[in-house]
């Protein structure tokens, strides 16, 4: 990760454990129980993973730093540790950014509530077993109040905010094939970063083989885009494109239910099929369907007759990409960067 921060021109320094975004599971060695899956299987995530692997080995890290630098305000995103506990053990504020979820206090609770006392007690804090202080400091979630679960209470410290376009740094370009594709509607396929499995491609290919329609796969760069051949004519394979160039040039995606995937379709307007795996994936497909802008289908089916039902609804029924228009303009309507930035300034001067 540290690459990708040299790229943007920003320096930074290792803490906690070294993982290829690329090749995540692979480089995590920690196998889940068998037959979780769903909701189980993230809740064992946050609590094995997030919890008790990853946050313990970057406070470690992370401690002396802030002791040495003494920053004026530290940022952790919602499933990050060890930056609320070494903040407050030393007295710097704590900025948290959601993945377009609000703070649940009463499900981290239940979830890793115990693992959490241990964290801060790692720290030398007291006991918060109300989890007071874990998002006590500014709140930022980067979409708009009606993508966030309604059965949950903002709290005060939120704000809702613009999310970012998220491009890897520095690379990607629009292919020039792109202007050679069929005439029709054109659908763009990607499984992020982390899940992106051949087996999880071949569906959605089987399923638009030769249908009236274009589709783009981008597989990552841990995938080799030779080994989808042969295509047909309608389809093109490659590892990357950046989200801002491609986006505006398709009429529907086709995802795994990464919250930078979905909220960048929603800012271009783009209806969506959602193919949720893991994490909090089926938490935004779910929150998809509910808000009318796509369709889901099951992962542990992958049926290639749904999936091509699924993608023939969303190009074909309007009200899908009216409803994804109508959440675009929303997130158009939010504060932008620069006043999300001086919430972070107001919170260090406080």
């Amino acid at each position: 990760m540290g690459e990708i921060a040299r790229r943007s021109g920003l320096r930074n320094v290792a803490a906690g454990l070294d993982l290829d975004p690329d090749r995540f599971g692979a480089g995590l060695k920690l196998a889940p129980p068998p037959g979780l899956a769903g909701s189980e299987l993230a809740m064992w995530a946050q609590r094995a993973v997030f919890v008790e692997t990853f946050a313990p080995a970057l406070a470690a890290d992370l401690r002396p730093l802030v002791e040495d630098w003494r920053p004026d305000v530290l940022m952790r995103d919602q499933s990050e540790y060890a930056t609320w506990v070494v903040g407050e053990a030393l007295g710097v504020p704590v900025v948290t950014t959601t993945f377009g979820r609000l703070p649940d206090v009463d499900y981290e609770q239940r979830v890793v509530g115990d693992a959490l006392q241990e964290l801060r007690r790692d720290q030398g804090l007291e006991p918060d077993r109300e989890l007071a202080t874990l998002f006590a400091g500014p709140v930022l979630v980067p979409a708009p109040r009606s993508y966030a679960d309604p059965s949950i209470a903002v709290l005060p410290s939120v704000s809702f905010v613009q999310p970012m376009l998220h491009d890897a740094v520095g690379e990607g370009e629009l292919p020039r094939w792109l202007e050679e594709l069929s005439r029709g509607p054109v659908v763009y396929l990607t499984m992020g970063n982390i899940i992106n499995r051949e087996h999880l491609f071949r569906p959605f290919i089987d399923a638009l083989a030769n249908e009236p329609v274009a589709l783009i796969v981008t597989v990552g760069h841990a995938n080799d885009p030779t080994e989808f051949e042969p295509l047909p004519s309608n389809i093109r394979v490659t590892q990357y494109i950046p989200n801002s160039l491609v986006f505006p040039r398709v009429d529907a995606v086709a995802c795994h239910g990464g919250f930078n995937t979905v909220m960048g379709a929603l800012m271009f307007g783009r209806p969506l099929v959602l193919a949720p795996v893991t994490a909090d994936q089926p938490v935004h497909a779910e929150r998809c369907v509910d808000l009318g802008v796509g369709r889901l289908i099951r992962a542990d089916t992958h049926d290639p007759d749904h999936i091509r039902d699924a993608v023939t609804s969303v190009l074909d029924d309007s009200s899908y990409r009216n409803a994804a228009e109508a959440l675009q303009h929303e997130i158009a309507a939010l504060p932008n960067v620069e006043t999300t930035a001086s919430i972070v300034e107001a919170a260090a001067l406080r």
